[in-house]
């Protein structure tokens, strides 16, 4: 019973510096997966984009939005219809980070009491 013990001790001692040696490692990415032809309908991008308008989305193809400050990020979103409530404008897509190597997917619903003054919520 007590050998057990010092020996979970000493595996979390070991397993901690591990851990504050993994966390002072510098983090290498893989390849630049936004080459280009990546996504074919790009409809919005750059410093020419002054806002993009989600009733303008269409429900068939993602329109996809990026800037030139952050060029490791974009978003892919598309209007979601029949979805549950229909008086509730929904809205889906990916938020492409670190050159599209990872896809963070999000559902968007509008505030049905006044869309343009209600705060976002994200949980």
């Amino acid at each position: 019973m007590r050998y057990s013990t010092g020996l979970g001790f000493v595996a979390s001692l070991a397993l901690s510096a591990v851990a504050q040696r993994a966390a002072q490692a510098p983090l290498h990415l893989g390849p630049n997966f936004s080459r280009p032809g990546f996504y074919p309908n790009i409809t919005a991008y750059g410093a020419n984009v002054q806002r993009l308008e989600l009733s303008s989305l269409s429900g068939d193809d993602f329109t996809v939005a990026g800037h030139q400050a952050f060029p490791s990020h974009q978003v892919r979103v598309k209007r979601v219809k029949d979805f549950c409530d229909p008086t509730v404008n929904v809205y889906s897509g990916y938020l492409d980070v670190d050159y599209g190597a990872k896809h963070l997917f999000f559902y968007f619903f509008e505030s049905r009491n006044d869309p343009d003054s209600d705060p976002v919520l994200m949980w």
